[in-house]
This record gives C-alpha cells, structure tokens and sequence, in this order.
C-alpha cells in the first residue's frame, strides 16, 4: 500500500513537472511562423483545421494529410481564434495522457523509479521531445501517437485484442501509418500461433 501511494505520487509529480515545462517552453521556445513555412506540414492540418471551422466549404487537403482529422477536428472545438492554440491544447491534453500512460507501462515492465525519471527528463527536455518540438511547431497532428502506441503495446501485454476495435480507427484517423502497426501484430500472433502448434 505504502508502496502504491509512492509511485503515485511521483506519477503526480511527473505530470506536474510536464505541465510546467509545457508552460516554460511556451515563453521560451520559438513558433514556426507557417506562412513563411510552406513546406511544414503543418499547413495541411491548418487547411483541416479550416475545414472542420466551417471556414471553408471544401475540404482541400492533399494525401496522406487529408486521412489525419482527428486533432485538427479536436482543436476546431477549442474556443479560440487562434489555430495554433488550439493544436497547443490538444497538444498538452495528449502530453498529459501519454506522460500517464507511459507511466504505467513502464511499471508495468517494471522498470526501476529512477530509470522511469531518466526516460521522462529525455522525453520533456530532449529538443525533438514530446514537448519542445511540438510547441515550435504547434499545428502538428504527432503528439497522440505518444499514447496511441502506448495503449497498444499494453494490448499487446495484456492480450485484450478486443480494444483495437476502439483503438484502430481512432488512431487511423489521427494517422494512417498505424494499421501498419496493426498489420505487423497480426503477423506476430500467426508466427507465435505455428510455433506453439509445432512444438505441442
């Protein structure tokens, strides 16, 4: 029990220490300024982000990027008139969901309290990290892919396939490489399956 109070108080001190960066970053950290920036990608989401704001009556969106909707219609709720605070706070809401979720995977492999604070410090602080990188380039759909993954290695742990009917589309949506992901599992079950029929 005291054991459990332990580890989820260092949870609420990781998440606490993510918000701040969060907010850290925010002031110090340089934005992309996308107008100048026609190659960034995220000019595409800007274009969905439009879409979903009723903006624009047609959905102008070139491939692979037109597939990717789910933050650009998640941020298109966010009562605001600015499109990249809008990324930033699904941005921060998927930040605080995968700090948790990695959280519990990591203890569920039972990696060790201070090598779980070492992999933190390099996620929040590393410049191509969950947080530094997708605050200078804000209107960015990759931020979900933190907690996506994550949940799916558990499925993967706990062999609750089932929860991929609700996961698959989801993450699908927010991008298309993750039934790849889906594809390569599906060939480790059948590898697993012949050998456990072959030395039965």
């Amino acid at each position: 029990m005291i054991e459990k109070i332990k580890h989820h108080k260092l949870l609420i001190i990781l998440v606490l220490i993510s918000i701040g960066l969060f907010f850290l970053y925010l002031k110090i950290q340089p934005e992309v300024t996308y107008a100048f920036s026609p190659l960034f990608d995220g000019n595409k989401y800007l274009k969905a982000y439009q879409f979903f704001m009723c903006q624009t009556d047609q959905y102008k969106v070139s491939f692979p990027f037109n597939s990717r909707i789910l933050v650009p219609y998640l941020a298109s709720l966010i009562p605001s008139d600015n499109p990249a605070t809008c990324f930033l706070v699904i941005n921060l809401i998927f930040t605080v969901l995968s700090i948790i979720g990695i959280y519990f995977l990591w203890r569920q492999l039972n990696i060790p309290a201070g090598h779980i604070m070492t992999g933190f410090f390099w996620l929040l602080t590393h410049w191509v990290g969950i947080l530094r990188h997708n605050i200078f380039d804000p209107v960015t759909v990759d931020v979900p892919l933190y907690l996506f993954q994550t949940l799916l290695i558990f499925i993967i742990i706990k062999r609750k396939y089932l929860w991929l009917l609700i996961l698959g589309p989801v993450a699908t949506i927010q991008k298309e490489s993750f039934p790849a992901l889906l594809i390569v599992l599906l060939f480790i079950s059948f590898y697993e399956n012949y050998n456990q029929k072959t030395h039965d």
